[in-house]
């Protein structure tokens, strides 16, 4: 199958896009932060990427929330409290004006010598980005996407959590470019002990007897704000949904399968190491969870605060 890409880097020279520092809005091509920041030197960092509705954000609470326990996993203690993290957010999107669009919020330990010690007292920094969501190909729901399961392995718990999202991501490029490489779209990373455990950016369900199922928090994996929406939905709507630890037979065996994320929404899956999921097509059951949770978002979006 083909690969499918979008290409930022296009659209981010056709939009200068909007970026603040620590509170003062500019431009995005005069945004500057020191190269002496651990968020550049060591991806000392933790970052959450929220997607506007109407100008509006899905579920800003439960992302601010995860950014400040990111930092609690990595001894780093935030000084910024929920309602003055979302008032940047929200001052940003005001300036922008955009219907459209994704905020990546960023907050770094701050400037500090190239040592890793971390006895100085820093100067944490704070940028919020906003950019517009380029429209996603119609491919990628209608047609569904490949799946590889990649070498990478998961990170272990005790080395990096995967429930905290930090600057240091090559964990997961690492995992994409391994799909890439072998021309598939997505990868499918499994952990040490060889159980499923998530995509580069995304959490993973499967439908397995009717039930919705996607692997435990403590395989390590990133708990997915898309994913308990997707619980949340299930109790709405009267399906099953569980949490179940999961095999790659059991990928192959699946009905159906999604990966689902912030910016992506529901994504489906029809190919897993070139061996189809069912019928190898986007199936009924996914459609209308994708439409279910589009419903959802648009309708719970809002500012926290303003």
């Amino acid at each position: 199958m083909a690969v499918s890409r979008i290409n930022y880097r296009q659209e981010a020279e056709m939009y200068s896009g909007w970026v603040s520092i620590n509170d003062e809005i500019v431009a995005a091509e005069d945004a500057k932060i020191s190269v002496f920041d651990r968020g550049f030197l060591f991806g000392d960092s933790v970052f959450e990427t929220m997607r506007l509705y109407g100008s509006k954000p899905f579920a800003l609470s439960e992302h601010l929330k995860r950014l400040r326990a990111s930092g609690g996993k990595i001894g780093f203690d935030i000084p910024w409290g929920q309602e003055a993290l979302g008032l940047t957010c929200s001052r940003l999107s005001r300036a922008a004006k955009l219907d459209s669009a994704l905020i990546r919020l960023i907050a770094t330990r701050g400037q500090g010598a190239f040592g890793v010690e971390l006895d100085e007292l820093l100067d944490p920094q704070l940028v919020c980005i906003l950019q517009p969501l380029p429209p996603l190909p119609d491919e990628m729901y209608q047609v569904g996407r490949s799946a590889r399961l990649v070498g990478v392995r998961r990170n272990l718990v005790e080395a990096i959590d995967p429930q905290a999202k930090t600057g240091n991501y090559m964990n997961n490029l690492l995992a994409m470019r391994e799909a890439r490489q072998y021309g598939y779209d997505e990868p499918i990373m499994l952990d040490h002990r060889g159980r499923v455990a998530e995509s580069s950016t995304a959490n993973i369900f499967v439908l397995l007897d009717n039930c919705w199922c996607t692997p435990p928090l403590e395989v390590g994996i990133l708990a997915g704000i898309t994913r308990e929406t997707i619980f949340k939905i299930g109790r709405l709507r009267g399906f099953q949904v569980e949490e179940r630890v999961l095999w790659p037979d059991d990928l192959r065996c699946a009905d159906e399968m999604f990966l689902c994320s912030s910016v992506r929404e529901i994504l489906p899956v029809v190919s897993v190491d070139d061996r189809p999921v069912g019928r190898a097509k986007v199936g009924t059951h996914t459609q209308a969870l994708l439409q279910w949770y589009r419903d959802f978002a648009q309708e719970q979006a809002c500012w926290d605060w303003d």
